[in-house]
């Protein structure tokens, strides 16, 4: 069976954004598995001309390197 290589990001700025970023690892850890997940980093939103982000609270962001056995569609359709 193929192997399938992806760099993840993930992000939130509701509620508990860590835990929300854990779960959404954990739920991936069913279809595959993380080589490697950066440290967190909180950071603003960006900024837009047309649309104001000055009322949004800060993001909690990682990035990750993932293994799967789902192809990129078939992995997008489980996770949707």
């Amino acid at each position: 069976m193929p192997s399938y290589h992806y760099f993840l990001s993930f992000g939130s700025n509701l509620g508990d954004c860590q835990l929300n970023c854990t779960k959404g690892i954990d739920f991936l850890n069913k279809y595959g598995c993380f080589l490697y997940i950066s440290r967190g980093v909180k950071t603003l939103p960006l900024t837009h001309p047309k649309i104001s982000t000055l009322d949004q609270p800060p993001y909690w962001n990682l990035v990750a390197e993932y293994i799967s056995y789902l192809s990129p569609k078939n992995l997008y359709k489980n996770i949707r």
